[in-house]
């Protein structure tokens, strides 16, 4: 229960003396969400006025020789307090009104709008919407810790805190009907190379998109092989066969289950054009080694950064440190869209422009196409959502770096868990935090009893979906091919408190403890 959506009775239950006799519960209830960092508190839009109203009314009530002009300036700070600890959420222009209570309708839809649990006192709305409303005593009952779940992501209440902004900006876009290209895309663009330290950015529709105009911008020879490590998402290797090459897969490390040198040096024959470096679960690959082989073979290197935002190698952004890198902005990511979108970096120019045109249609201007491309935009409205949400992506990256540190020293001594190392010349960003345990399905299930949700990435090796079963790859020693059954990811973000953090530790020990 990370947002929580305030009506006008709790509000004054608390600041008049008579209703907090009568209110208790709605004293402690805003005295608890007060001092929960993690809960967003809101009062829709559509109640300021009535809280404008009435409370200037009791204030008139109660003091009747003063001037409106006083009356006004201690209403006025009133509202100025309840703000100081609500956030303003808008009412939706969407919103089913129930005639017989429009009031009631307005709220309920702001905090749909907002993924809120709204308390109220008032017995109307709490018949006629259980699900959403509850009162003061009822919410008291369940913010006891052990019954609220621990999520492995919560974007609602990430969103919930930049809200405002996100909302402006949609505005701003729809207003202008800039939803293609322009200054919005531009702008992100602009910014996301700088944060990257690349020269040039592009955006593109997705992440796959991304890895497929940057392979097709190297002209490479058709059926070229290019190397893709055993363990990453499909979208690492579907983008090479797709663009008419031949994947070739290569083991992963133990330590950090980045791309293995010697694996990949042992899988380079005279066909190999390119290595597809994924720095997995937003920890940096090797990339002076990497370098070192691409230079004596030839050979050009996309760096897939579709789960490592931010993360450096020897103090140097991923993404450019190759020819090319790949990103992707799919919501779950560390800095992720509200849909799909994508970008490439590049410190080179021809590489850019090349990349730019293959997005759009093959052309640099309207209508004057050199070669057949694709459509692959950056849609303008996620662009802008981008601008904001790249703002607050450092502070992010740190508080799953703080988790990353509880487990990596709290979990250090449990037998049954193999805890992934820290390299001193990477930071890795934690997009996920990711172990490897005995009895997983029983642990994973374990944690669920205990409101605790895990995720598993991935669950197959590339080499041994169905796939590639033509690759005749699935049976080679990999260790990517063994340790697939064995991957846990555990929650991470900057939603989790030090109490979870402490609950998912205790849980995983206890059940090593009693587990054979």
């Amino acid at each position: 229960m990370k947002n929580i959506l305030l009506d006008l009775n709790v509000i004054f239950d608390n600041y008049d003396p008579v209703r907090q006799k009568s209110y208790p519960s709605s004293v402690v209830a805003l005295n608890e969400l007060k001092k929960d960092k993690n809960v967003n508190i809101f009062i829709s839009a559509s109640s300021l006025d009535n809280l404008h109203f009435i409370k200037l009314k009791d204030i008139k009530r109660e003091h009747p020789a003063l001037t409106n002009k006083k009356a006004n300036f201690l209403t006025n700070n009133f509202i100025k307090d309840i703000l100081s600890f609500c956030r303003i959420i808008k009412t939706p222009s969407y919103l089913d009104i129930d005639y017989n209570n429009i009031e009631d309708s307005q709220i309920i839809a702001s905090a749909i709008a907002c993924n809120a649990i709204v308390i109220s006192r008032d017995k109307n709305m709490l018949n006629s919407y259980p699900d959403i409303a509850i009162n003061p005593k009822q919410f008291l009952k369940i913010i006891k810790p052990e019954n609220q779940q621990i999520k492995f992501l919560d974007l609602p209440s990430q969103y919930a805190k930049i809200q405002p902004q996100i909302e402006q900006v949609i505005d701003k876009v729809i207003n202008n009907s800039a939803f293609i290209g322009g200054e919005y895309v531009a702008k992100f663009e602009k910014k996301f190379a700088v944060y990257q330290d690349a020269d040039f950015c592009v955006g593109v529709a997705n992440g796959t998109d991304a890895l497929e105009i940057a392979i097709e911008a190297f002209d490479l020879p058709k059926n070229s092989e290019i190397i893709v490590p055993a363990n990453s998402f499909i979208a690492s290797s579907e983008a090479v066969t797709r663009c008419g090459h031949k994947v070739v897969f290569c083991d992963c490390n133990k330590h950090n289950y980045t791309i293995s040198i010697k694996s990949l040096q042992e899988k380079i024959t005279r066909k190999t054009a390119a290595i597809i470096a994924v720095h997995i679960y937003g920890h940096p690959a090797d990339m002076d080694e990497l370098l070192k082989i691409a230079k004596t073979h030839n050979l050009k290197i996309i760096e897939d950064c579709a789960q490592s935002h931010g993360g450096t190698y020897k103090n140097q952004k991923i993404g450019a440190i190759g020819d090319i890198g790949a990103f992707s902005f799919y919501p779950g990511k560390n800095l992720g869209a509200y849909g799909d979108g994508g970008a490439i970096t590049t410190n080179n120019q021809t590489l850019a422009k090349k990349c730019k045109m293959i997005a759009n249609h093959g052309r640099v201007e309207k209508y004057n196409h050199q070669f057949e491309g694709r459509n692959s935009r950056l849609d303008a409205i996620q662009a802008a959502i981008l601008s904001i949400k790249l703002k607050y992506l450092d502070n992010w990256t740190d508080a799953r770096i703080k988790v990353a540190d509880y487990y990596l020293k709290n979990l250090k001594n449990v037998d049954g868990i193999v805890l992934p190392k820290r390299e001193s010349w990477a930071k890795q960003v934690y997009h996920l935090f990711v172990v490897r345990v005995k009895n997983r399905d029983k642990l994973q299930e374990y944690l669920k009893q205990n409101n605790i949700t895990t995720g598993v990435h991935y669950p197959i090796s590339l080499p041994k979906l169905q796939a590639y079963k033509y690759v005749n790859q699935y049976n080679q020693n990999f260790f990517a091919n063994q340790s697939d059954k064995e991957l846990l990811s555990l929650p991470i973000g900057e939603h989790l408190t030090e109490q979870d953090l402490a609950k998912i530790v205790t849980t995983i020990k206890v059940f090593y403890e009693n587990s054979d």
